[in-house]
Order: C-alpha cells, then structure tokens, then sequence
C-alpha cells in the first residue's frame, strides 16, 4: 500500500514529466498486505519524448535493507562522535590534573632549577591537553583550527611567564587553518618550547620587548610558523641545534621526525625560527 503522505511528491514529479523532464527517480515507502514497511526506488523514464505519454518504462527497487544499514550506520557513527568526544574530555581532564601535581610539587621544592623543570612539564603537558579541549569544543572530532590553537598557547604561556612578560608585545598574523590531531600536537609542544625559551631569556630584567608570531600556507602542501623577537638573542658560539637541553631537543626532534618538516634559525638582532611542515 502506498503511503498516502507522500502523494503531494509523486504530483510533483508528475507534473515535472508532464513539462518536459525526462524522468525521475524517488523514494517512496509502501506497505505490504501483512503491515510491514518497505521503502522502494521508483524509477520513471521515457525512451523517446512523447507527448501522449504512450511509451513509459517504470521500475520498482526494494531498498528497504539498504536504508536500514544506512541508518543503522549513522547511528554508529554518531554514537562513536560521542565516546570520542567523551574521550577527549576525559583526556584533556586527565592531564590538567597531572599539571596541576606537578604545579604542587614545585611549590614544594626549595631547589629553583627543579620547580623550573616541574613547570616546564607542566606547560608541555597543558599544550597537548588544550589539543583535546580544541576537539572536544569542535564539530570536527579529527582536526582543530590551528590559528585558534597557537593564540591558545601564547595566551597560556603568557599567564605562565606573567612576571617576566608584563612588558612583552607580542603580535600575531595567523591564517585559518585546520590540521589533523596528529600534526597539532607535536607542532604545540614546538611552539611551547620556542615561546618559553623566549620567556625565560630574551627579555632579561622585566625590559620591554616584541614577539612576533605568523602563520600561514607556504604553497606545495606546506605550512609556515614564524616566530621572533627583538631581544637579547642567541650567546656567542651557542647552536640550538647540537645543544644539549632537553627543550632544544624536542624542538628538532619533533619537527624533523614527526613534522618531517625543516626548522631554520636566525641569533642575530634578536632570535628569529622559521618551520615549514607538510600537512
């Protein structure tokens, strides 16, 4: 039996053969003599255009197991948007805790150099944790807006560094762009690592200073992140490329092995770093 509230579409199409349309092709639900549902493709066409409709071929195709998977598959999918999101929640919970241990127990050492690597960790940990904020808070549960991201991580550092960045400038020319999570998280622990360096020593004595970050598409697949400052820059024969600190280390670590990008630098008139990174 045909499903009565669906006659205005079949009038329609109707009408639409009867001014020139060739044919058409629509879903339409149907009931069997027992009750049960179906859905069935109806498919109309003319072989030749005939004014007096005498030439018609009409089709019928049972989909009704077609658009049950269908539905049973969108269902999947939201439920699995859910227990993601449900996830990252969890994840970026999980590591604001681990921040905040580590905050307590620099609050509890007396040796300065060890509360120092206790918050250096714990800005590592809170860059990766605002990558699952990001996802948690967007439509899309793979990729995050990467121009939003980096403000997050200056405006985060700021906060962390707020006795010596008072008097810090720092300006941001930042294109829209989205990457997959796997790319946002090494490239925020980079970005981490050069900002607090530039923190802790580019500025020396609470003295005002400039940083200036950029963002964009370098064309080819390839994104550029750039940061300098107008600071003290690099000590005479020190290459952070051979040194020894663990910050420096990460830096080219991660963007030469999980970037697969190239990283250049510049000590001269303040510090300058450029990275170009496949997306």
């Amino acid at each position: 039996f045909f499903d009565p509230s669906q006659l205005d579409v079949v009038k329609e199409e109707v009408v639409a053969l009867w001014k020139g349309e060739p044919g058409f092709v629509s879903e339409l639900k149907y009931h069997t003599l027992r009750g049960i549902p179906l859905t069935l493709l109806l498919n109309i066409r003319f072989p030749e255009k005939k004014e007096d409709f005498s030439q018609v071929i009409v089709s019928f195709m049972d989909i009704t197991r077609l658009k049950e998977t269908e539905k049973s598959l969108i269902y999947a999918i939201e439920e699995k948007k859910i227990l993601l999101k449900e996830l990252y929640h969890r994840t970026k919970n999980n590591m604001q805790m681990i921040g905040s241990l580590l905050t307590l127990k620099a609050s509890y050492t007396k040796d300065r150099k060890v509360s120092e690597v206790f918050e250096e960790m714990k800005d590592r940990i809170h860059s990766m944790a605002l990558v699952h904020e990001k996802l948690y808070q967007s439509e899309s549960l793979y990729s995050i807006h990467l121009d939003d991201y980096v403000k997050d991580i200056v405006n985060s550092l700021q906060s962390s560094y707020a006795a010596t960045s008072a008097n810090i400038l720092i300006k941001t020319d930042l294109e829209e762009i989205t990457v997959p999570l796997e790319t946002a998280i090494p490239l925020g622990i980079v970005l981490n690592e050069i900002l607090a360096n530039t923190f802790k020593h580019a500025f020396p004595g609470d003295s005002d200073g400039e940083i200036s970050i950029s963002l964009c598409k370098a064309g080819k697949g390839l994104i550029s992140l750039r940061l300098s400052d107008n600071g003290t820059g690099l000590p005479d024969n020190y290459d952070p490329g051979t040194a020894e600190s663990l910050g420096m280390q990460l830096i080219f670590s991660i963007v030469e092995n999980q970037l697969k990008g190239e990283i250049s630098y510049s000590g001269k008139r303040g510090v300058s770093w450029e990275i170009n990174f496949p997306v």
